[in-house]
């Protein structure tokens, strides 16, 4: 999906143009009990936040619907899981022993099977129901910023953040524990090289040079989000902020972030 975001963006020629590497805190299952499952996870995203998941020794799965793909592209150590999340059965098969999902998923095409209406807004919600019925105690969905914006350019390509706040909405009505990030734009880089910053509101323009994510920053902010116990239930927006001091503590923004 973080593919389509740009290349819809170049496309209507809108500009898409952190935390430091601080530990995520415990979570409520020991790593011997948690199965964190990734969905999306041989995308670009998906592929920082396995190897951030790898780094902190924590027990998870690698969701894909292509696993012969996926281990050429993201590597061949991880634990690969055949998921097609358009297909409900599919979803349900994977969710044995979750305990927590992050999805990184993202239409790769603006029609047809692969288009957000179909992995955006179907995809997700089919996770999200599978996930109620399997017990898993919390999601973390990666969306995007601007998606409440009905005028957003992506709408023209697809209705990329129509179906994406669908899938936003959907998650929220469902009475799992969860939380929403929606990125800027996104950038491939170490976690810790800029400094990161939340919002909440959906209400900072695309064109802002604010505007923008780096993925390892994204990788670190899922993992702790999924961990956090408390506050449940949030939406919010997470930016680079090159003008922060190096020691904001992204972690203190996260705990004091209000409910939706």
């Amino acid at each position: 999906m973080r593919n389509l975001l740009v290349i819809g963006i170049l496309a209507v020629s809108v500009l898409l143009g952190c935390a430091t590497s601080q530990q995520a805190p415990a979570s409520t299952a020991t790593v011997q009990e948690e199965r964190i499952l990734v969905l999306g996870a041989s995308g670009k995203s998906g592929q920082y936040i396995l190897a951030e998941l790898a780094k902190q020794g924590r027990n998870f799965s690698a969701a894909t619907s292509n696993v012969e793909r996926a281990r050429e592209k993201a590597g061949a150590d991880y634990d690969w899981v055949l998921v097609d999340v358009r297909d409900p059965a599919s979803v349900r098969a994977a969710m044995s022993g979750v305990t927590g999902i992050i999805s990184a998923l993202g239409a790769t095409t603006f029609k047809g099977d692969n288009s957000p209406e179909f992995v955006d807004y179907a995809g997700v919600s089919n996770v999200v129901d599978a996930a109620l019925d399997a017990g898993v105690q919390k999601m973390v969905l990666i969306s995007a910023s601007g998606v409440t914006n009905p005028d957003h350019p992506l709408n023209k390509l697809g209705n990329v953040m129509v179906w994406k706040l669908k899938g936003e909405d959907h998650l929220r009505a469902s009475g799992l524990s969860y939380a929403i990030i929606r990125p800027g734009g996104l950038l491939n880089a170490e976690p810790g090289k800029y400094r990161i910053t939340l919002r909440q509101g959906d209400d900072l323009p695309y064109t802002s040079k604010l505007s923008v994510t780096t993925r390892g920053d994204l990788a670190l902010l899922a993992i702790a989000a999924l961990d956090l116990q408390s506050p449940d239930k949030v939406t919010f927006e997470a930016f680079d902020d090159r003008n922060l001091p190096a020691d904001t503590a992204w972690m203190q923004q996260l705990t004091k972030l209000s409910p939706d």
